[in-house]
């Protein structure tokens, strides 16, 4: 009786180990995938969209209007617009998303400040395909590891459930206002 005894407490230690393993790993996992997403991102937006005059849906794009009118740091504009995001994801969402979440625009941040303000192109059509792939890489890296880089799709959810509109929709309609603000600043200042 107590070498059986014996034998399930063993199988549950390993199982227990094994677990935390596995845990452990995916955690890790998660936290390269973060790192390298908001890196490629930063990139896309440091290398060829912001020198290029390239504007970006979302919280993302309101920072980068910020940007463009103030001249303030890009990446302090990006994590101070997406907090009040973030602390209502951690209320509608889930705390372990919100403080993914968190990370990953303050690791944009950081990405952001130490990236030079560098155009590696001024071809129109590059840009947009290499800022857009890279960002949506940068993105979608983040988004696998159960994050967000931008708080839009929170307020999408906020507004959701306060709503008819779905979120496609609401997205759109934000983006719509962004990029309008966009194309108003950009001709008044040429």
């Amino acid at each position: 009786m107590k070498q059986q005894t014996l034998e399930q407490l063993k199988t549950k230690l390993n199982a227990t180990l094994s677990g935390h393993h596995n845990k452990l790993l995916e955690l890790m996992q998660d936290m390269f995938l973060t790192l390298s997403g908001a890196l490629i991102a930063g990139i896309a937006l440091k290398l060829f969209l912001v020198p290029n005059l390239f504007f970006d849906g979302g919280i993302t794009g309101i920072s980068l209007l910020i940007h463009e009118i103030s001249h303030d740091n890009l990446g302090l504009v990006i994590v101070l617009m997406n907090i009040p995001l973030v602390a209502a994801s951690y209320f509608t969402v889930s705390k372990k998303f919100a403080f993914r979440t968190l990370l990953s625009v303050i690791l944009l941040g950081v990405c952001l400040l130490l990236i030079p303000n560098y155009a590696i192109t001024a071809d129109k059509l590059l840009i947009s395909i290499f800022g857009g792939v890279f960002l949506g890489i940068g993105i979608g890296l983040v988004m696998r590891a159960g994050a967000a880089l931008d708080g839009i799709e929170v307020l999408a959810l906020y507004t959701l459930k306060r709503t008819s509109f779905t979120i496609t929709e609401i997205i759109l309609g934000i983006n719509i206002i962004i990029f309008s603000i966009a194309a108003f600043r950009l001709c008044s200042s040429t």
